[in-house]
C-alpha cells in the first residue's frame, strides 16, 4: 500500500517531535544535574557540617584556594547551568576555573 504525502508528513513530523523532545529532555536533566552540582561543592565549602576532603588540607593557604576554586566553579555551574550542554563543557570550566586560580590545593 502506498502512503500519500499527507501520511508520510505527519509520520515524520511525529518522530521529529519526538526526536526534538528526547534533545530537550536530556539537555534539562543535564541543565539540573549541573545546577544541582555546583550547589553541592558550595555547601561542601559554606555549609555547617565542612568535609573532610578540605578539612584534612593542613595548609591553611592551600586550603584557601581549594575553597576559592571550588567557590568559583560551583557558582559557574549554579548561575550558567543552561550553558553547559554537555559533560565536556562542565570539565572545560572545570580546567579553567584550576588555571585561573594560580597555585596547587595540596601540600
Amino acid at each position: 500500500m502506498q502512503r500519500t504525502f499527507l501520511e508520510v508528513r505527519r509520520t515524520a513530523t511525529r518522530t521529529s517531535c519526538a526526536l526534538q523532545l528526547t534533545s530537550y529532555s536530556a539537555q534539562s536533566v543535564l541543565r539540573d544535574a549541573v545546577g544541582f552540582a555546583g550547589c553541592k561543592m558550595i555547601r561542601r565549602v559554606v555549609g555547617i557540617a565542612h568535609v573532610e576532603d578540605f578539612e584534612s588540607i593542613a595548609d591553611l593557604d592551600a586550603r584557601a584556594r581549594c575553597e576559592l576554586k571550588a567557590l568559583l566553579l560551583g557558582r559557574r555551574m549554579l548561575v550558567e547551568a543552561a550553558s553547559f550542554s554537555s559533560i565536556d563543557l562542565v570539565v572545560a570550566a572545570a580546567v579553567a576555573t584550576r588555571a585561573a586560580v594560580p597555585g596547587a590545593c595540596s601540600t
